[in-house]
């Protein structure tokens, strides 16, 4: 189904053809992906938990966990093979002795850098032809999305 630029699209449709969409985006991204992951080097659950290690810098492991929906013993197992790993450390807050806090390592960083790279030329291959006045409303209607996403609770 193409859409045209004056037809009105009912949600129903429009999730049906997000859906449809949705996957083969994330196939041709990970066509491009040729970065740590595909080598074997670490696992897409675990970059994800290392970009939200770093934007937390330290993160309280139940944070962690709870964002993952991990159960504690699951997640305890996820965090210790980070650790085995290499990827972060585990740290005790200073202001709250029971609480686990993760930080991650320069190796992380470096993975990370590396994935976010792989991403960004991904997704410049994949937006070049997108005309330019093009790129800044979809940008803003992401971002609004994203925005409004965020505040769902549950």
């Amino acid at each position: 189904m193409n859409v045209s630029k004056r037809e009105t699209l009912s949600l129903a449709a429009f999730v049906d053809r997000i859906s449809q969409l949705t996957p083969q985006l994330c196939r041709a991204m990970m066509r491009q992906e040729t970065s740590c992951v595909s080598r074997g080097q670490i696992t897409v659950s675990q970059i994800w938990a290392l970009e939200m290690i770093r934007d937390r810098a330290p993160c309280p492991q139940h944070e962690l966990l709870k964002a993952l929906h991990l159960k504690a013993s699951t997640g305890t197992v996820f965090v210790d093979r980070m650790c085995r790993q290499g990827f972060v450390r585990r740290i005790r807050n200073p202001d709250n002795r029971r609480e686990v806090l993760l930080q991650i390592s320069r190796k992380a960083e470096a993975l990370l850098d590396e994935a976010r790279a792989q991403r960004r030329e991904a997704f410049r291959l994949l937006f070049k032809p997108l005309p330019a006045a093009q790129r800044r409303p979809y940008l803003r209607l992401l971002e609004s999305i994203m925005k409004d996403f965020s505040a769902i609770k549950g």
